[in-house]
C-alpha cells in the first residue's frame, strides 16, 4: 500500500533532447511560414543557415519564443 501511495507521487519526467540543426532550420522556416507570405521570404537560405548556428541549444519553445 505505501508503495503505490509513493509511485503514485512520484513525478515523472520525460527527456526530450534538443532539436539538431537540420530540426531547428524546418521549425524556424514552419514558424515564419506561419506568418504569413511576407514570413517565408523574410529569411533567404544564407541567412537561415546563419539564425539555425546561431539557435545552437535552443528548443522548440526557445524558437517559437524567438521568432513570435
Amino acid at each position: 500500500m505505501l508503495t503505490s501511495l509513493f509511485y503514485r507521487r512520484l513525478v515523472r519526467r520525460i527527456y526530450i533532447p534538443l532539436p539538431d540543426s537540420e530540426a531547428r532550420s524546418a521549425l524556424v522556416t514552419h514558424l515564419l511560414t506561419r506568418q504569413g507570405p511576407s514570413g517565408a521570404d523574410m529569411l533567404k537560405r544564407a541567412n537561415l543557415e546563419k539564425v539555425v548556428c546561431m539557435t545552437d541549444g535552443y528548443s522548440g519553445s526557445d524558437l517559437t519564443a524567438v521568432s513570435g
